[in-house]
C-alpha cells in the first residue's frame, strides 16, 4: 500500500475587494483551502533525490476561480533542525509566468511533484528536520469580481537525512568526485576563499546545490544507472533517464528512442530501490509513452493503464493525471 508522509493545515485567507482588505463575514468562513505535502520516503541518504508531492484542496463551500500553482513562484519551504534553528530553502530558478485562473470546486484537489533539493537550495546535512511548506496564491470568488489573496502553510513533516554506507557511500563519493572535478577546472573564482560569513554560507549552499543536482549531469546519470551497486541511487538514475528521455521525444521522436525510454522506466519499476511513489511516477510516464504509439490498441491500452494507475495510487498526482487522461479519452469517443 502506498505510504506517503502527510501533513495538512487549514489556510488563512484574506479577501481583497476594491484594493482594500475586506473580510466579508458572510462569505469568508465558507472559503478554506488546505495544503498537504508528502515525501516518498521516511528517510534519505545524503545526495539521494527527495520526491515531494504537494496537494491543494478546496475544502470549503465556495467555488472559486483559483490561480494555477507554479511551485517555483508560489511554493516556499523551510526546515527546522533539532535545535530549533530555521533553515530556509531558496528556489534555485526564477520563472516568468502568466496568472492562469481555472474553476476550483468544493472538494476538488490539485497536485504536483518536485525533487526538493534539485529545485530548492539549502544547507541540509545528516540529521532530522521538520519540513514546512507555504503556498501564496489567490483567485476570485464564484460569479464575482471579488478577489482574494491566500496564504496557506502546511503542518511540519519529518525529514531525515542519514550518512550513506556501503554501496550507497560509494555512489556518493563517485558523484562528489565527478562534480568537484568539473567545477574545479576552468574557473579560478571557485578557489577563492569567501571573506565574510555570509559569503561563506552562500558558497557552502551553492556547493551543496551542485552536488545535489547530479541527476542533471548525463555522464554521471549514465554511470550510476548502469554501474551503481546501490539500488536506491540506481532507481533514481533510471527514473530520471526515463523522465528526461520522454521530455525529449517531443522534439526528437523515434521508435528507438521511445523504446529506450520505456526500458529505463520499466527497469526503475523493477528496481528494489524504487520507492512506491517513484514506481507510480514511472508508471505514469509509461502511460504517457503509450499515448505516443501508433498501434490500433493505443486508446484501449491507454485506458487500461490509466485505470490501473488511478486504482493503485489514490490521492496522488499520478491518479489525478490518470483521471484527466480518462476524461480526454471519453470526450474523443463522443
Amino acid at each position: 500500500m502506498l505510504r506517503l508522509f502527510k501533513a495538512t493545515f487549514l489556510a488563512t485567507v484574506w479577501v481583497i475587494w476594491q484594493g482594500q482588505a475586506h473580510a466579508n463575514p458572510e462569505r469568508l468562513p465558507a472559503l478554506s483551502v488546505q495544503l498537504e505535502v508528502s515525501l516518498d520516503r521516511d528517510s534519505y541518504h545524503v545526495r539521494e533525490p527527495m520526491l515531494l508531492q504537494w496537494k491543494v484542496t478546496n475544502d470549503g463551500a465556495i467555488c472559486t476561480r483559483f490561480q494555477e500553482v507554479v511551485p517555483e513562484a508560489q511554493l516556499s519551504f523551510k526546515c527546522i533542525d533539532c535545535r530549533g534553528k530555521e533553515i530556509p530553502l531558496y528556489c534555485a530558478t526564477t520563472v516568468d509566468y502568466r496568472h492562469t485562473f481555472t474553476p476550483f470546486h468544493p472538494g476538488q484537489s490539485r497536485s504536483g511533484w518536485l525533487v526538493l533539493l534539485e529545485e530548492y537550495i539549502g544547507l541540509l546535512g545528516p540529521g532530522e528536520y521538520r519540513l514546512r511548506a507555504t503556498l501564496r496564491s489567490g483567485g476570485f470568488l464564484e460569479k464575482s469580481d471579488e478577489a482574494f489573496l491566500l496564504k496557506t502553510t502546511s503542518k511540519d513533516i519529518t525529514l531525515r537525512i542519514t550518512e550513506p554506507k556501503g554501496p550507497d557511500a560509494e555512489v556518493v563519493r563517485f558523484i562528489e568526485t565527478a562534480v568537484a572535478k568539473e567545477r574545479g577546472t576552468g574557473n579560478e573564482k571557485t578557489k577563492e576563499t569567501p571573506s565574510s560569513l555570509e559569503e561563506q554560507r552562500q558558497a557552502a549552499e551553492y556547493r551543496e546545490y551542485f552536488l545535489n543536482v547530479w541527476m542533471a549531469r548525463r555522464d554521471i546519470l549514465e554511470d550510476v544507472a548502469s554501474q551503481a551497486k546501490s539500488p536506491r541511487f540506481r532507481a533514481a538514475a533510471l527514473f530520471r533517464q526515463g523522465e528526461w528521455g520522454y521530455s525529449e521525444l517531443a522534439s526528437d521522436f523515434s521508435t528507438r528512442r521511445l523504446e529506450q525510454v520505456r526500458r529505463n522506466l520499466t527497469a526503475c519499476i523493477a528496481c528494489e530501490g524504487s520507492s512506491p511513489y517513484m514506481k507510480g511516477l514511472a508508471a505514469y510516464y509509461l502511460l504517457l509513452c503509450k499515448r505516443l504509439e501508433a498501434g490500433k490498441d493505443r486508446e484501449t491500452g491507454t485506458a487500461i493503464m490509466a485505470e490501473n494507475l488511478r486504482a493503485n495510487y489514490p490521492g496522488t498526482y499520478m491518479a489525478q493525471e490518470a483521471v484527466r487522461i480518462l476524461e480526454e479519452l471519453r470526450r474523443t469517443k463522443r
